[in-house]
């Protein structure tokens, strides 16, 4: 996932990320909760407990105290504990479970519904087929896959149904929760008026953060 990180906050994260051993440099990516507009400048701004942990994997240090930085996605997490003593929050987080006994009983009707709504999104234009080729091939697990696909597949936008796939933990659910959003997504496409020829914006920018 690429991020340009600018804020001065973030900005002092990076410093200290940068400073951990290359197999602690962990960065949690939380969606802000209701009520944080009037608090977003600060630490006080309330976050969504479930959230995705990543690890840095390459950063680009700018003249002028930006980064470009990308992190990989590792697990799905649950806040315990916060610290915001600081400049930027820093918090406890434990790993958070993934329940596949009612996946693994409907396994080949959900993957392959799966599929099919993948193989539209690229018909669509929502995501190049050679990237949908390296996540399908590259995930090594039936969770990751879901995972990525969330990630790569449903507009940026719609951070309701974003978080709604990543805080299902069972695999089941999220499986069906990633088909329906993508469904819907697809759905909008269509009754969009048909003009000039106008590619879906994709790949994404650079998260503004």
């Amino acid at each position: 996932m690429p991020l340009h990180v600018f804020e001065s906050r973030y900005r002092a994260m990076m410093g200290h990320v940068i400073e951990q051993p290359a197999t602690r440099r962990w960065i949690a990516l939380a969606l802000l909760a209701e009520g944080f507009e009037p608090v977003y400048q600060t630490l006080a701004a309330p976050i969504r407990s479930t959230v995705c942990v990543g690890r840095l994997t390459e950063f680009q240090r700018l003249a002028d105290g930006r980064f470009n930085i990308l992190l990989a996605g590792m697990w799905r997490g649950r806040v315990t504990e916060e610290d915001r003593s600081g400049r930027f929050r820093l918090a406890c987080i434990e790993e958070l479970p993934t329940d596949t006994s009612a996946f693994e009983a409907v396994a080949q009707e959900l993957l392959a519904s799966i599929e099919l709504s993948a193989q539209q999104m690229v018909s669509a234009g929502f995501v190049e087929a050679h990237l949908m080729q390296w996540i399908v091939t590259d995930s090594a697990s039936p969770s990751m896959l879901i995972d990525r696909l969330a990630f790569y597949t449903l507009d940026q936008a719609d951070s309701a149904a974003r978080q709604a796939v990543l805080e299902a933990q069972d695999l089941r659910r999220r499986a069906e929760l990633l088909v329906k959003s993508m469904q819907n997504r697809l759905a909008a496409h269509r009754k969009q008026p048909i003009g000039p020829s106008k590619r879906p914006d994709w790949p994404p920018g650079t998260s503004v953060n």
